[in-house]
């Protein structure tokens, strides 16, 4: 569900143009799991979400889990 409120938020500010100004955004999402049960490696999961979706071409929802980063090993580890 956080995905779809995500991209509904997208679509929404895509779709504005306040003063005639374009705007997008880019939303990384992140869900609690075993690896990432404080806040501190939930919140490092979401940052890394978000970089995915700019690097993609900016204006996207990506959820962590998508991003297959090296970061899982360092949730796993630590």
């Amino acid at each position: 569900e956080c995905v779809q409120v995500a991209e509904r938020i997208r679509q929404a500010v895509e779709h504005s143009c306040p003063e005639n100004v374009r705007y997008s955004v880019s939303i990384g999402v992140a869900s609690c799991s075993p690896e990432r049960e404080n806040i501190e490696n939930l919140m490092t999961a979401a940052d890394e979400a978000l970089y995915q979706a700019k690097a993609a071409g900016r204006n996207q929802v990506k959820t962590f889990g998508e991003t297959l980063s090296g970061l899982e090993g360092r949730f796993l580890a630590g």
